[in-house]
């Protein structure tokens, strides 16, 4: 790289009485060439242009110094401003900053007794008065000398500048508050892709800590838009300040998209105090590039800084990444790692950090952490509609916060996802006005419409986006600049070619526009109600569910579903239908409290529901539709149809439980209530439902596999049976854990009476509580004495177990539910400090 022009690294600021400019003048001259070596530069309010205020001026230099010179002198000494200059560099000092206060004795006074124990060496040497040396240039070549000295310090001392650390460690996500990156930061996954020397394939390791990734000399990180990909260089960044590593962070947006040596010097300079020809000499240096672009100057650029940079992380857009630099061969030595969503464990870790930050007096129990979690989960329903992206989280987190212009009512569901939506249009520039987002609304509503029609019509024809601008110039008023702003990268909310840059956003406004259209929409709505096993109607009616006040959906949804299966009789578990059970209820333990500590259990648990959820993902994506346990026992196609539609019904009426519980009436959320739990039942009974059909299928399985045990397939049958029943029931109870609606859930509960009920009762109890109380334990020891049925007591006991093994509950609560289960009381494990 070629070199470029030394800018002064050391500010100098003069503080003096203007009687004394003599010597200030002086003084500057004695300094001439640690300037012209562009190692100094001096500032004095000489240099204030007319019409500036001084006062502000002078206070913003003093901010900006490395060295305060003050010309003590009885004339200083006897100034207001002067002392006052003084007292304020202290404060400054004593306040943290880097700061060299330097008192220049010029004429004889008491300069001791404003110091009085303020420790600092005065110049010239001894605190001389330069007036009273004989040969002035002696006094002043004392003064050069120790400036020289601090000077050279100052530049040999890399300190990041507070300001440029201020805004590094401010978190990217929408927010009314300022939180720290820092406070906040939960380190990403990483897929490591390493191409095989002799094999076209990858192999994926997955990196989930900072030593990992800085094991790597050269990186390049992707992911999609709002991935974290600035969040996490800015982490890495401040990780190795803190080690006091030397670590640039440098913005291609900041050289207007191209990287030069002139960039790095600008970025260092913005950054750090201290010489960059001395910093750029230092070894183990790290290079963050930080959204790189194809307009980068890449060829020279990487090889250069290869020469400077002993370690250089990049960051993209995947879109970029595998468009213009996967196969570049001057990308050849760089890792390529793909930024992944957050894991539950790492997503429970967030919110924890999120809920630290409230500084509310409130106990943050693990419970409660549970109910926050769901409302998050209740909104990411699927890394498919809205990835599990720290930004998406936190910002979910801060809906009721006030983004919303006054002209656009929405349901609390549709509030989060218009809050991210309307950040995203504030973020790309569109003009915070009633008129301009409506105008961005109408557009993406009138797109996803056009978009559902080109997908159920076209055969594999790409949609004209062009002819659809043309076509809605002709309809609708629209500002070219506001379409150009809808585009824009990387807030914008389409592409060039008109695709939706997030799923959430096309079934959002497909899903507002059926809603509002009064033609078009009910038609649509009610071929997707038939059709609501299908992932893209289920999205599609979440939404327009939200973007109406009228419950004609929902009225019609209900009906479906209760004549979904509509022969089969919900379950009520009594005794005479688990007995199909047999042994496996007498095989499971009667003791399963854990004596590991819940942070432990807790971490176990979400790790087995995300490799759960990769799986259905992994299935959906190979074409598979989500089957539920036990279909190679059902009768038919519709049958299986009939199951998908249940549960996503189910999913659709939860949704509307948990966010609009608040506008619906009490009837309302009880029909719901006993629709979710009636046609979860039916599921119970429709397979495995009794020791006779046990015995049909077993002899089905036998007369296959005539060398397999008849004895042994049925139990394996009737396990499947007693699993088939408590998926189906947790997936009701998963419907509606709303701590809000508990008073309703009772009310089903204690109509229906049944031993089914009971539980689907009690297990909404327990996951509806922040934590164990005797409220808990009375319920627990009420059902155990009405019910005398081993499997119900034993479900209990194990569902209790459970939730104490994965929740902090105080220990005599947790005594007394052991006392009542006949078992042994084991305190969990504090979590290590």
């Amino acid at each position: 790289m070629a070199n470029t022009t030394v800018s002064p690294t050391t500010q100098l600021f003069y503080s003096y009485c203007h009687k004394d400019s003599f010597h200030r003048v002086s003084m500057e001259t004695s300094l001439a060439l640690l300037k012209e070596k562009g190692h100094l530069h001096q500032w004095s309010d000489a240099e204030i242009l007319p019409g500036r205020s001084i006062s502000s001026e002078i206070r913003e230099q003093m901010d900006q110094a490395d060295i305060m010179v003050f010309l003590f002198s009885p004339d200083f000494l006897s100034s207001e401003e002067c002392m006052k200059e003084w007292r304020y560099a202290k404060l400054l000092s004593d306040n943290g900053k880097n700061l060299f206060r330097i008192p220049i004795i010029v004429r004889p006074c008491a300069w001791k007794d404003v110091l009085q124990g303020d420790d600092v060496l005065a110049l010239p040497n001894d605190g001389k008065p330069v007036s009273q040396f004989d040969d002035y240039d002696v006094a002043w070549q004392q003064v050069y000398e120790g400036i020289k000295k601090v000077v050279n310090t100052l530049r040999m001392t890399f300190r990041p500048k507070e300001e440029s650390l201020e805004e590094i460690d401010r978190t990217e996500f929408m927010s009314q508050e300022h939180l720290k990156l820092k406070d906040l930061f939960v380190f990403l996954r990483l897929n490591r892709e390493d191409p095989l020397t002799n094999e076209k394939q990858l192999r994926d390791t997955t990196v989930t800590r900072i030593e990992e990734l800085l094991d790597n000399k050269y990186v390049v990180i992707h992911g999609p838009e709002k991935s974290g990909k600035t969040a996490l260089a800015r982490y890495v960044y401040l990780s190795l300040i803190e080690a006091t590593d030397p670590v640039l962070l440098l913005d291609p947006s900041q050289g207007r998209g191209r990287l030069t040596e002139a960039l790095i010097r600008r970025t260092y300079e913005a950054q750090f105090r201290g010489d960059y020809s001395l910093w750029i000499q230092q070894s183990k240096k790290t290079l963050i590039v930080d959204g790189l672009t194809p307009e980068s100057r890449i060829p020279d650029f990487l090889e250069a800084s290869k020469e400077i940079f002993e370690r250089i992380i990049l960051t993209t857009s995947s879109d970029i990444y595998y468009a213009f630099f996967r196969d570049d061969a001057r990308f050849a030595e760089f890792i390529p790692m793909k930024i992944q969503p957050l894991s539950r464990v790492q997503q429970e870790e967030l919110i924890r950090k999120r809920l630290a930050l409230l500084q509310t007096n409130t106990q943050i129990t693990d419970g409660f952490v549970d109910q926050v979690e769901n409302r998050v989960n209740s909104v990411i329903i699927s890394d498919r509609l809205l990835p599990r992206f720290p930004f998406y989280v936190l910002s979910i987190l801060q809906t009721y916060e006030a983004y919303m212009p006054t002209s656009l009512s929405v349901t609390s569901y549709g509030h989060c996802y218009q809050a991210l939506i309307f950040a995203s249009l504030l973020l790309s520039g569109i003009s915070e006005t009633d008129d301009d987002v409506n105008a961005c609304f109408n557009f993406s509503e009138q797109l996803a419409f056009a978009t559902y029609q080109h997908r159920n019509t076209a055969q594999n024809e790409t949609f004209d986006f062009s002819a659809f601008v043309d076509d809605y110039k002709r309809r609708f008023f629209i500002r070219e600049a506001i379409i150009n702003r809808l585009k824009s990268r990387p807030y914008g909310l389409i592409d060039e070619t008109g695709n939706f840059r997030t799923n959430f956003m096309y079934y959002y406004f497909l899903g507002k526009f059926l809603a509002g259209n009064s033609k078009l929409g009910p038609p649509v709505i009610e071929e997707m109600c038939i059709n609501s096993h299908r992932e893209a109607n289920y999205l599609t009616l979440l939404f327009a569910i939200h973007h109406t006040t009228d419950n004609s959906i929902i009225e019609d949804l209900l009906l479906r579903t209760m004549d979904t299966l509509g022969s089969i009789s919900p379950a009520t578990l009594e005794q005479d239908e688990t007995r199909r059970f047999g042994e496996v209820i007498t095989q499971l333990p009667e003791d399963v409290l854990s004596n590991k500590g819940v942070r432990q259990a807790r971490i176990e648990e979400r790790h087995l529901r995300d490799t759960m959820e990769e799986q259905r993902a992994n299935a959906q994506e190979n074409g598979e539709e989500e089957s539920p346990n036990g279909d190679e026992f059902l009768d038919s196609p519709e049958t299986l149809n009939g199951i998908y539609k249940i549960l996503k019904n189910n999913k659709i009426m939860g949704q509307v439980l948990r966010n609009r519980h608040g506008n619906l009436d009490k009837s309302t959320i009880e029909e719901i209530i006993q629709t979710i739990a009636d046609s979860g039942l039916r599921l119970v009974n429709l397979v495995l439902a009794n020791e006779q059909d046990i015995a049909r299928w077993a002899s089905y399985v036998n007369q296959r596999h005539n060398d397999w045990d008849a004895e042994k397939i049925k139990e394996v049958l009737r396990f499947l049976s007693f699993v088939w029943t408590m998926v189906n029931i947790e997936q009701v109870v998963e419907a509606f854990n709303i701590p809000e609606i508990r008073e309703a859930i009772e009310s089903v509960v204690n109509k229906n009476a049944t031993p089914a009920y009971d539980l689907i009762g009690y297990f909404s109890r327990l996951d509806s509580a922040t934590e164990l109380t005797n409220r808990e334990r009375d319920c627990l020891e009420s059902l155990l004495k009405e019910h005398d049925d081993l499997f119900v007591q034993r479900v209990l006991s194990i569902r209790t177990q459970y939730y104490m093994n994965t929740h902090r509950s105080r220990a005599p609560i947790e005594q007394a539910i052991c006392s009542l289960l006949d078992i042994r009381y084991r305190p969990r494990l504090l979590p290590s400090p």
